[in-house]
């Protein structure tokens, strides 16, 4: 599993590719994929990290990355520095890492 903040095209790659289902011209993100590979990732609980998603629901972190009619993230979505999936994976690295030192 490629890391995210070293190498976000890898992992968006995979995170697209990985559930099994053919590659389709425009690759995106559904919420059971970032449920199932940021804590991985991230080393984050599976559970707090549902509870923060709330997919389906107007306010949760889902609402902000999810920015298309269809409910997932697209490429253009996930590396939006104002909302963006990879714009909230690399605050909460930066996070991670205040709190080891």
């Amino acid at each position: 599993l490629p890391d995210p903040c070293a190498n976000p095209a890898a992992w968006f790659r995979f995170a697209t590719c990985s559930a099994g289902r053919p590659r389709s011209r425009e690759a995106s993100l559904s919420a059971e994929d970032v449920a199932r590979l940021l804590p991985v990732s991230l080393k984050l609980c599976p559970e707090s990290l549902d509870a923060a998603m709330c997919p389906g629901v107007s306010g949760g972190l889902w609402s902000s990355w999810a920015q298309g009619a269809d409910g997932r993230i697209s490429k253009e979505a996930f590396y939006d520095p104002a909302r963006g999936l990879l714009r909230w994976i690399l605050a909460h690295r930066l996070t991670e890492q205040a709190s080891w030192a």
